[in-house]
C-alpha cells in the first residue's frame, strides 16, 4: 500500500497544469439580448458558470466564472467590435472567497 501511495503522490506532484478560473463581467446594452451574448461566450470558453445578473434601465450586467481555452480572449474583442457589450472585464481569481 505504501508503494502505491508513493507512486500516486509522485505522479500527482508532477502534474503542473493548473486551470485558472476568471470572473467575466459584461455590461450589455438594454436593447441587446443578453442570451445572445452569453451563448457567444459559452462557445468561446471551456466553462461558463453564471454567478450574477443585474438588470437596470440602461444595461444588463452579467458576472460569470469562466475557464478560457488557453489564453484566448479574442471573443471579448469580437463582442466589443460588434457593439454587443458596453464593457467587458476579465479578472483572474483563486476561486476562494475570504470572509470579512
Amino acid at each position: 500500500g505504501s508503494i502505491v501511495m508513493t507512486i500516486v503522490l509522485f505522479l500527482m506532484s508532477r502534474h503542473t497544469e493548473v486551470e485558472h478560473p476568471f470572473l467575466l463581467v459584461l455590461q450589455i446594452p438594454t436593447l441587446t439580448e443578453s442570451n445572445e451574448v452569453t451563448d457567444h461566450v459559452r462557445k468561446a470558453v471551456q466553462l461558463f458558470s453564471l454567478k450574477s445578473k443585474t438588470v437596470t434601465s440602461k444595461y444588463t450586467e452579467i458576472t460569470a466564472e469562466v475557464r478560457l481555452n488557453g489564453q484566448e480572449t479574442e471573443f471579448l474583442n469580437d463582442l466589443q467590435r460588434d457593439g454587443k457589450v458596453l464593457k467587458a472585464t476579465l479578472i483572474t481569481y483563486s476561486g476562494d472567497l475570504s470572509q470579512v
